[in-house]
């Protein structure tokens, strides 16, 4: 039987050639590339479990690629720190949001570790490990184009949203517009507002902050009506054995140390990589 990971990467290959990406920008409608095997893992130690874990390969600070087109990231890190801690290795396959949780629910992947928000809806269909993270929603604005100082003078104008996310969805109960500009990327939100389309693109602070920098022209605008919202890893409904490393690796690293020095490393690292290439892009969840 063919090993998990390559089963889905096949399947995904498949569906990009069957037009099952049609309406991304040509640049992310490559097939998927094969899989990432992490550093955790080693060649003298191949009886320790493996699982995979899907990511989404531009959504930065949390999972991104490095110049040798291999993953890195606040997730990536973590999730490593935690397999060394918890005797596991670990297999990172790139996947856009549409259809991530799919891959989940048919077995074909172990996690999903992309700065993923914990929502009630996704709480009564998938396990999630301790959250690692607590982010606040907010607006990235190119001040050389359009200034507001509050969110009541972005009502009724459009904003941009990526499509099939948390972040569409908490846009949309705010009932500050009804101009909602669907995007795949943070960075496609720019392109939004660079063409005029959009006054601003609506995520969370901890991701939109990744494209702020001292004296540059795009700032935030804080949404000091929502609530602030947690950064978990999703994992399979009732694999208790998995959360259970997951959250016990957490707590590991919290107590040594690690944790705060990879957050610290990820926060000062942020504006590294705020233009990334239009082939880079991919969506979030």
């Amino acid at each position: 039987m063919m090993p998990k990971p390559f089963l889905y990467a096949a399947a995904l290959a498949a569906a990009l050639l069957l037009g099952g990406c049609e309406d991304a920008p040509p640049a992310e409608t490559a097939a998927a590339p094969a899989a990432e095997q992490s550093n955790s893992a080693r060649p003298d130690q191949t009886d320790r479990p493996n699982f995979v874990v899907l990511t989404l390969p531009a959504y930065p600070p949390f999972a991104t690629r490095n110049t040798s087109g291999g993953m890195t990231g606040l997730d990536i890190d973590l999730l490593n720190a935690i397999a060394e801690r918890e005797n596991f290795t670990l297999t990172f396959l790139p996947h856009p949001a549409k259809g991530l949780f799919d891959v989940l629910d048919n077995g074909q992947a172990d996690i999903i570790a992309s700065g993923l928000h914990i929502t009630p809806e996704r709480s009564e269909k998938y396990d999630f490990s301790k959250p690692y993270l607590e982010s606040s929603w907010a607006v990235l604005v190119d001040g050389s184009k359009h200034k507001p100082k509050s969110f009541a003078e972005l009502r009724g104008k459009p904003i941009a949203a990526q499509q099939s996310t948390t972040s569409e969805s908490q846009l949309k109960s705010l009932n500050l517009t009804d101009k909602i500009v669907p995007v795949q990327t943070i960075y496609l939100g720019k392109a939004q507002m660079e063409q005029g389309n959009a006054v601003a693109v609506y995520d969370v602070e901890s991701v939109l902050k990744t494209y702020v920098q001292p004296g540059g022209k795009y700032y935030l605008l804080p949404d000091d009506k929502s609530a602030k919202i947690q950064t978990a890893f999703a994992i399979v409904k009732g694999n208790t054995m998995l959360k259970t490393k997951i959250d016990r690796g957490l707590d590991k690293i919290h107590a040594d140390g690690t944790y705060q020095k990879i957050l610290q490393h990820w926060q000062q690292n942020n504006g590294s990589n705020t233009d990334l290439p239009a082939a880079s892009a991919a969506e979030t969840p």
